[in-house]
């Protein structure tokens, strides 16, 4: 609390920021990681929750946002209580003490997350000085004296000067060492008061925006914009306009940030590295402009759980699922899924887990949207991928798989466009597999399969199990995938696979012992490779589906065949339909590697999250589900 003793034992009072400030410098000489401050309010909000009900609490923000918050009326922290954690990089957390199941805020130096708050304020008084100089003059002469002058304007004694009451001591030493000491008037201004706006993204079209958005409400600013930032605009409004002006802003400027919750499945895989990095880099900037707010919030491994409504930094997740996440196990994991929730939650899973595609039925009928890499359950019996379908057209929650097929590229986007036209598939074929094609550029280069092979999952090219590759099932998921889109209610049995490995290596599930048997196959590979050269022709991983049958196999094709032609790594799907007929539809690109592929998950997410915030402001619902 704010009650302490003096060295005379005289109990004292803090005064206001007090307690925070001992909080905080105690944190800094002890070397601690966080500091916690515990109030009557659920953290930092975006707004007075008094004045504006719709107030979101800030789960992330930067100590420069908090000051300019506390300089322009925002009163939950006092700026001062923020240095000694900022100097020391300490993190603070600002929370409720009859809630403390709530996160709160978080509150750091810097900070990725995107943000807008309104704040305002009637605490500032009005001096009438009599000088020489024009308003402005001695308004920039006051400010580069670090006093911060709200506005200026010309009165019947010289220059009317509005500032922060707080300031006042300091604006009366300022003008006597400009030797302007005659001030005829010192009076609080009950006339007017100052609203805010603070963003933690730099914005050159803040000020526009808070007129146009004044402007759409009927309301005007008094007086220009002043005290502005690159990431704060302050604007004089009539006092008895303060409300509807806050109201104003904050329906305006923050509407556009509907949060939605992302839940990270394969936390500690190479694919989901790949993605955090991708949030934590660029994040921000993709947040900003598709308007939509994701939070990381939640990480799982196989047997771990990270968890925080506040949000999770994508920048140090594999830390804090070190250090914090807790033991977990399906069970547990589906619970907290399943959990009652107040934001949209979209799960993002980047395993190759059966046990984690089975989850996905539940997860589409609780509302929570799917976005995945993972093949398992589209390749699942055709009644439960349509049952897939069916329950997030239901829902209204999106399930996106672009990069099960293709990584990057329109494949799936390509086959579904037939179905939805009426169109008819009279044949497909192509190189499905980045991985497969990778190997087989290396050993019709002269490296041995099994050195190939290595190589290919060392790059993060083939599947945590190199065998899912070999076998040809990762390539018979795809086509399976393929054909459906394209409207074909077809099985796995109907695909026919010739693997790249047989006999009892084909069934081993130790991915290192498998990757110690494959040199047993280098002689059968190097083999066909000089027989295929001598009839100039390369080896190609080939998925195809000829209106009837549909198999997966390494066929010869001659050198000028296009699917020959493909460079390490990369895909091609040729498709022939009533309407792309003689000419086929062809596409051709990179399909492999998990950077690539986390650069598709990143745009599936985008586009759920655009998704799913449509739905929540159609449908105004409360996005509260009971498991």
């Amino acid at each position: 609390g704010f009650l302490a003793g003096d060295a005379q034992g005289e109990v004292v009072l803090l005064g206001r920021g007090g307690s925070d400030l001992s909080a905080t410098t105690i944190g800094a000489a002890l070397g601690a990681r966080t500091v916690t401050l515990w109030s009557d309010v659920d953290g930092v909000l975006d707004a007075d929750p008094h004045e504006v009900p719709q107030a979101r609490t800030l789960a992330r923000l930067d100590t420069e946002g908090a000051t300019l918050l506390a300089r322009h009326g925002a009163r939950v922290l006092h700026p001062r209580a923020l240095e000694p954690a900022r100097l020391a990089d300490i993190e603070v957390r600002a929370r409720q003490t009859s809630r403390p199941q709530q996160s709160g805020t978080r509150l750091r130096t810097a900070v990725r997350t995107p943000y807008v708050a309104i704040a305002s304020d009637r605490g500032y008084v009005r001096l009438e000085v009599r000088a020489s100089m024009s308003a402005a003059a001695l308004a920039d002469a006051l400010r580069a004296r670090a006093v911060p002058i709200l506005a200026t304007e010309p009165c019947d004694s010289g220059v009317s000067l509005m500032l922060p009451a707080a300031s006042l001591a300091c604006a009366r030493a300022a003008l006597a060492a400009l030797s302007l000491q005659h001030i005829t008037q010192c009076e609080r201004d009950h006339r007017h008061a100052v609203v805010a706006a603070i963003t933690r993204v730099p914005s050159p079209r803040l000020a526009a925006r808070i007129a146009a958005a004044l402007a759409a409400a009927g309301l005007r600013a008094a007086l220009a914009p002043v005290a502005t930032t690159a990431r704060s605009v302050a604007v004089v409004v009539p006092a008895a306009a303060r409300v509807a002006a806050v109201r104003a802003l904050h329906a305006a400027l923050t509407a556009s940030r509907a949060r939605v919750d992302v839940v990270l499945i394969g936390a500690r895989g190479r694919v989901a590295t790949a993605l955090t990095r991708l949030l934590a880099d660029r994040g921000g900037r993709l947040q900003a402009l598709s308007g939509v707010d994701l939070h990381l919030v939640g990480a799982a491994t196989r047997q771990l759980l990270l968890w925080d409504d506040a949000g999770l930094d994508p920048a140090t997740l594999a830390e804090q699922i070190g250090t914090l996440a807790v033991p977990s196990d399906r069970d547990a994991l589906l619970a907290q899924l399943l959990a009652p929730r107040t934001r949209p939650r979209i799960v993002v899973d980047c395993t190759a887990s059966e046990e984690i595609a089975a989850l996905y039925p539940e997860l589409l009928a609780a509302g929570i949207g799917v976005v995945t890499p993972n093949k398992r359950a589209n390749a699942r019996r055709y009644a439960f991928w349509r049952g897939l379908q069916e329950r997030a057209r239901a829902n209204g929650v999106p399930y996106r798989y672009t990069t099960t097929v293709g990584a990057g590229l329109p494949v799936l986007a390509s086959a579904r466009a037939l179905r939805r036209r009426g169109d008819r598939l009279r044949s497909f074929e192509g190189v499905l597999s980045g991985s497969i094609s990778a190997i087989l550029h290396s050993i019709q280069g002269g490296t041995a399969f099994s050195a190939a092979v290595a190589d290919a999952h060392e790059k993060g090219f083939t599947e945590p199990h190199p065998g899912e590759d070999l076998s040809g099932e990762d390539v018979a998921r795809k086509l399976l995938l393929v054909l459906r889109e394209a409207g074909l209610p077809l099985e796995r049995e109907a695909i026919h696979v010739e693997p790249l490995v047989a006999g009892t290596l084909a069934r081993e599930q130790d991915p290192a012992r498998f990757m110690a048997a494959l040199p047993e196959f280098d002689t059968y590979w190097h083999a066909r490779v000089v027989a295929a050269q001598a009839r100039k022709e390369r080896l190609v991983f080939v998925a195809r589906y000829d209106g009837v049958r549909a198999t997966v196999a390494v066929e010869s094709r001659p050198v000028t065949d296009p699917l020959a032609r493909l460079r390490a790594g990369e895909n091609i799907v040729v498709l022939h339909s009533d309407h792309h007929s003689p000419l086929p539809l062809t596409l051709a690109g990179p399909g492999a590697g998990a950077e690539l592929t986390a650069a598709g998950v990143l745009t599936d997410l985008l586009e759920a999250g655009r998704r799913t915030r449509g739905r929540a402001r159609a449908r105004r619902t409360s996005w509260t589900v009971t498991a």
